[in-house]
């Protein structure tokens, strides 16, 4: 029976928990490869207390190496990260576990916006060093690493709407939900909450949600085309124009979305309308949740 539950399923145990947070066991991967050993950590493990009472198998320790954009995520969600959150709290633990999803989300965008931008750059490089023009028709190149960087993008963009939504439902001590309806959903829990207890955090956070309804009705819109297409039509790669055998130089155009404007610029203006979302409701939501 334990074999056949799925990760989100409740626990066989009876706990009313999912089975990944309750009696899932951690294992190895099953595949492996062997390298040769240059030095050694040099951490210590001591444990002080009894052995009938606590007996460690096995200790994993987790790392990462450093990114360009880390400090950017950190003071972002500096309002969340430095409150001392209770763990028996129901509310303020749920909130401490969004946090790290909410963090790992925005390291996967900023991740895509990154690699998008420095391919398009080196292709620009290449194309500067060396270009072949064509007098006949415009030449449009799908290049695979561009869209689907993209389409990566935006679909960690949505899930990242997603959990920012249940980490505000938490700190407003509702259930979580997700961001459906370009938020208008959220705003029909808040104004509820609103009427029934007139808090000024609420109020500021219903205007907030409003704000950015345009921005995120636009990524969700082309993020469900991707979903339910397969691709973003009208999603454009690098377009070189025709040319006459007297010209020159070309004009190359950048990878554009539909509406025309540059992929590069659409991710970046996104990414700084997602961090203005969570950075103008953080305060309200840990002054709500500690009050």
């Amino acid at each position: 029976m334990k074999e056949s539950l799925g990760r989100n399923e409740f626990c066989y145990c009876g706990s009313g928990r999912k089975y990944k947070d309750c009696h899932l066991k951690p294992f190895y991967p099953s595949e492996y490869f062997s390298c040769e050993i240059t030095e050694f950590d040099t951490i210590k493990f001591e444990n002080r207390l009894p052995k009938q009472y606590f007996e460690v198998g096995r200790v994993d320790v987790s790392f990462r190496r450093p990114i360009p954009w880390d400090n950017e995520i950190i003071d972002l969600l500096k309002p969340f990260t430095s409150v001392n959150w209770k763990e028996n709290d129901r509310w303020e633990n749920r909130v401490k576990k969004r946090i790290d999803k909410i963090h790992h989300k925005l390291d996967a965008i900023k991740y895509h916006i990154e690699s998008f931008k420095n391919f398009e750059r080196n292709v620009e490089t290449n194309y500067k060093k060396q270009i072949t023009a064509n007098t006949t028709m415009n030449k449009i190149y799908d290049d695979p690493l561009l869209i689907y960087n993209f389409e990566s993008f935006l679909f960690q963009m949505k899930s990242c709407l997603d959990v920012f939504s249940q980490l505000l439902a938490y700190s407003f001590k509702l259930e979580s939900t997700t961001y459906t309806n370009f938020g208008d959903d959220l705003v029909k829990m808040f104004q509820k909450k609103l009427q029934k207890e007139g808090r000024t955090e609420v109020k500021t956070v219903i205007g907030i949600i409003k704000g950015s309804r345009i921005w995120i009705k636009e990524l969700v819109e082309m993020r469900n085309e991707v979903t339910h297409f397969s691709d973003l039509e009208g999603l454009s790669c690098f377009l070189i124009t025709q040319s006459k055998e007297t010209d020159r130089y070309v004009r190359v155009f950048y990878p554009s979305i539909p509406s025309g404007e540059r992929v590069s610029k659409y991710m970046e203006g996104t990414w700084n309308n997602m961090c203005r979302l969570i950075s103008e409701s953080a305060q309200s939501s840990v002054n709500y949740l500690r009050k």
